[in-house]
């Protein structure tokens, strides 16, 4: 099973959570033999000065973003520093609960079954109401409320929604979408759902 290359994205909020976070990452990369860049959004936090301390190199690129971005926007800016190589994007907010195994899991999830848009872990704060989970979205393509529950919930009734925290998609996916929608004030919600409609798979384990 080829696995490809993945660009994995942190947005660290000072060069303490920086240097945690690389750091972090490369040891549990090293530990699943998976191909990946880390790309690194530095916004008005961190000082450029302390950027050049950290080597670039062919798995490593620091981005600095003159102005304050939430971290939607910011993934739209950086798509364009992904590598030509790689095939899935990876976010990270945070290594807690974030092993070699789980790591593996996720990218490993799209080489196996190209129809997985995204992966993650369940979010539960969703609500469980199929009127608030983007349905005038499903209406504006013509979705039955029949289709639309089909297509965008799963056995239990339960939103097919992951959390924003550590998640992966192909960036072939993102691309078709058009990134992050930022109308929304949903965005990673919104994004998951035209997925969804897409015929794309959300899986939540």
């Amino acid at each position: 099973m080829k696995v490809h290359k993945t660009s994995i994205v942190i947005m660290p909020k000072n060069e303490d959570e920086l240097h945690h976070l690389r750091r972090g990452l490369e040891a549990i990369l090293g530990e699943t033999q998976l191909e990946y860049e880390i790309l690194a959004i530095a916004q008005g936090n961190i000082e450029p000065d302390f950027c050049f301390d950290y080597q670039q190199g062919d798995n490593y690129k620091l981005i600095l973003i003159g102005q304050e971005l939430n971290k939607f926007r910011a993934l739209n800016v950086i798509r364009q520093y992904a590598s030509d190589e790689s095939k899935y994007l990876l976010f990270v907010d945070s290594l807690d609960g974030l092993t070699p195994d789980v790591l593996r899991y996720r990218i490993e999830l799209f080489a196996a079954d190209p129809s997985v848009g995204v992966t993650g872990e369940f979010d539960a704060s969703v609500a469980f109401d199929p009127t608030k989970f983007f349905y005038h979205l499903a209406t504006e393509v013509n979705l039955t409320q029949e289709e639309y529950k089909n297509k965008c919930f799963g056995t239990e009734g339960e939103p097919l929604a992951v959390k924003d925290t550590i998640w992966a998609t192909q960036l072939s996916t993102w691309d078709k979408i058009g990134g992050m929608p930022l109308k929304s004030p949903s965005s990673f919600l919104e994004y998951q759902f035209r997925c969804l409609l897409l015929g794309y798979k959300i899986i939540t384990r």
